[in-house]
């Protein structure tokens, strides 16, 4: 398990599949897989979000998931992780 703290977000994964994006106080859980191919080192299912889980029922928008995406990507970046 590792987390990268930026700006004003953390990425954190637990194990091979899954991972926690929150920003101040707003958490989402985000399906995630390892990949043993040589193009990617992981899949991220961010099409999947719809909503933050705390606090609940708050929508996530596309301007907001670019935003997560761009986040992820760079704290990845980091540890040398291609996704998808």
């Amino acid at each position: 398990m590792f987390s990268k703290k930026g700006k004003s977000f953390t990425v954190q994964f637990s194990g091979r599949a899954g991972l926690e994006y929150s920003e101040g106080d707003k958490k989402v859980c985000i399906d995630s897989e390892m990949l043993a191919g040589p193009e990617f080192d992981l899949v991220i299912y961010l099409r999947s979000v719809s909503c933050w889980d705390s606090p609940p029922g708050d929508s996530i928008g596309d301007a907001e998931k670019g935003r997560i995406r761009l986040n992820i990507t760079e704290a990845l970046a980091g540890q040398k992780i291609d996704w998808q």
